[in-house]
Order: C-alpha cells, then structure tokens, then sequence
C-alpha cells in the first residue's frame, strides 16, 4: 500500500482521530508517519490507536514494496509488541 493508502485506513478505523493520545488530523497523521519511515529513520513505527473498544497498539512498517500496518487481535498478541519496545 502507499502511504497514503496507509493513512487513510488508520484514520478512518481511529475513534475522533485520536493517536497517541492525542486528536489528528489526517495530515497530521501522514506527516507524522512519513517522517518516522523515512529511509533515515527506520522502517518500522509503533503508536496507540483509538479503536471502539479502548487503546491499541498499531504498527506501521515499511518495505520494498510499500507500507502496511498491523493491529493485534488480541492483548496478549499486544503485549509482544510493548516487550518488543521495552515497555
């Protein structure tokens, strides 16, 4: 997927917007992903998701052939993540 293909579809699964705590915009969003996977900077980028049934962890990455995202079915597949991040 692009990048904008990417941001369109977290925004549009985030409750109000919100990531990180925190109320986006969709060019914010863009903006922010960009900057975190561009080729400088790393090819993977972890944030919090708004979603109806509380506060997820979503993953975006980038690769050769585009981007994607993951978000973990369930809080223990969650819980990999934040080990993977030391938190």
């Amino acid at each position: 997927m692009t990048l904008n293909d990417i941001t369109t579809q977290l925004y549009d699964l985030a409750v109000g917007g919100y990531f990180n705590r925190e109320k986006f915009t969709k060019r914010r969003l863009r903006t922010v992903l960009a900057c975190f996977l561009r080729e400088e900077v790393g090819t993977r980028f972890t944030m919090e998701i708004a979603l109806p049934d509380g506060w997820w962890l979503c993953e975006v990455t980038r690769g050769e052939h585009g981007y994607d995202y993951l978000i973990p079915d369930t809080r223990e597949q969650e819980e990999v993540i934040w080990e993977r991040i030391g938190h």
